[in-house]
């Protein structure tokens, strides 16, 4: 279950990342907040929903990234996160793959003139 401090943690966070994507802070009902980050903590510890506020700043909002439109879609949020961070993930293996064969190749070139 999480704690008052937990969630209430979870909205000056908020409060923070709106500032510097804003540049003034959000107008927030604490209470209200408060149980919406509740109800989340359930599913997520604080650090995943810390990251996952990142990013949702880092997405393009009509809402204006609207606290309350983080609660009801928070889970949709999440799974769009997790398959940006496994493409993420991917593209970096294949860049990986790709330097070490074109260094293959070039050493492969050279010892070979």
């Amino acid at each position: 279950m999480a704690t008052p401090k937990q969630a209430h943690t979870l909205v000056s966070y908020f409060g923070k990342q709106y500032k510097a994507k804003y540049g003034f802070e959000p107008k927030v009902n604490r209470y209200k907040a408060r149980w919406g980050f509740d109800a989340i903590l359930m599913d997520m510890s604080v650090d995943e929903v810390k990251a996952l506020i990142d990013y949702y700043f880092g997405t393009v909002s009509p809402s204006g990234h609207d606290l309350d439109w983080l609660f009801y879609n928070y889970d949709k949020l999440a799974e769009a996160k997790e398959k940006t961070d496994a493409d993420r993930a991917a593209l970096a293996l294949l860049r990986e793959q790709s330097k070490k064969r074109a260094e293959e190749w070039r050493n492969k070139k050279n010892g070979n003139n």
